[in-house]
């Protein structure tokens, strides 16, 4: 379940280039303006310092975007995070946590190590808060840190958007939000096994989460849903399309996620059996998050069924 605010994808690497470069800039603009008013007393010669520092700010700005594009297309690999040692070890406890995650579990070497990584660099800088009672333990922390990074562990920088908090309540919760507008009409309150907010908030209920683990091949997976749609969101706001990168990739997910969504709509409503939830046919925002659980837990039957679809997934999360 989605949540609907818009947000652009940032990556904390980003924002510490961007406050670096305002910051060298600003520097230049205060010393050069003030050194060459100081020698000349001439403000037109203030103005023509004033025109060379503004240039060199646009260039300073057009090496920024060119770094940011570059880093949004590299694979999350986490010798370039900040804040975790590039020879970064698996901590001995994590083992049995992780070792129940089956995609994780049969994970190369390399890609176990830098998943590692990437779970320290997750728990390190997302909130986690338990509700009604939970305690956050480190096997709570890990095993939802774990299955967002699976997701995003070939993906480009800042693919999970900005992704700020995890709140873990025990069991289905009843979510408490206000209306939008003190007119608007409140709906009927109802239990919920997860919700992901567009400010960068996902709310997961434990006991499913667990059972996601425990599960792995009924194609239900309320952690992997709720993080499927943080990457949706990346892109501004969740239409079932994350970034891709390209014009040509954007043409054709888009051709096959909406044949895919009204193929499986109309056989839902005739009571075909599918390998995905019925839940997809909400829109196709559920239909990607949907598709991304069966992807990870039910590749082979997702495959015979929805060739194509199974195809797009591979190549957007880059798996084989």
């Amino acid at each position: 379940m989605i949540l609907d605010w818009p947000q652009a994808p940032h990556e904390e690497t980003e924002r510490r280039l961007f406050r670096f470069v305002l910051w060298i800039v600003g520097c230049q603009l205060l010393g050069l303006l003030l050194g060459t008013y100081r020698q000349s007393q001439k403000w037109a010669d203030s103005l023509e310092a004033l025109g060379v520092i503004l240039t060199a700010a646009m260039l300073f700005a057009l090496a920024l975007w060119a770094v940011v594009f570059v880093l949004r297309r590299l694979p999350h690999d986490s010798a370039l995070l900040p804040g975790v040692p590039e020879s970064y070890e698996e901590p001995v406890e994590w083992a049995a946590v992780l070792n129940q995650i089956p995609n994780i579990q049969a994970l190369e070497f390399d890609d176990r190590r830098r998943l590692d990584r990437m779970v320290a660099y997750f728990i390190q800088h997302v909130h986690f808060e338990g509700c009604n009672g939970l305690e956050i333990t480190d096997r709570v922390r890990v095993t939802i840190a774990a299955q967002a990074c699976l997701l995003a562990l070939n993906l480009p920088r800042g693919s999970l958007g900005r992704l700020k908090e995890v709140l873990v309540y025990p069991t289905a919760f009843v979510p408490k939000r206000e209306t939008w507008s003190p007119t608007a009409p409140e709906s009927e309150p109802h239990a919920a096994l997860g919700e992901s907010w567009h400010q960068g908030t996902v709310i997961l209920a434990w006991d499913d989460v667990v059972h996601g683990v425990e599960v792995p091949n009924d194609g239900h997976n309320v952690a992997l849903h709720e993080f499927a749609h943080q990457l949706d969101s990346a892109g501004g706001q969740a239409d079932g399309t994350p970034p891709l990168g390209s014009a040509q990739r954007y043409a054709a997910w888009s051709r096959v996620l909406e044949e895919s969504f009204a193929r499986f709509s109309k056989e839902t409503e005739e009571g075909h059996d599918s390998a995905m939830d019925g839940y997809g046919t909400t829109n196709q925002a559920e239909f990607f998050a949907v598709a991304t659980e069966t992807f990870f837990e039910r590749p082979a039957e997702l495959k015979q069924q929805y060739p194509e679809l199974y195809e797009q997934l591979r190549t957007y999360y880059r798996q084989g």
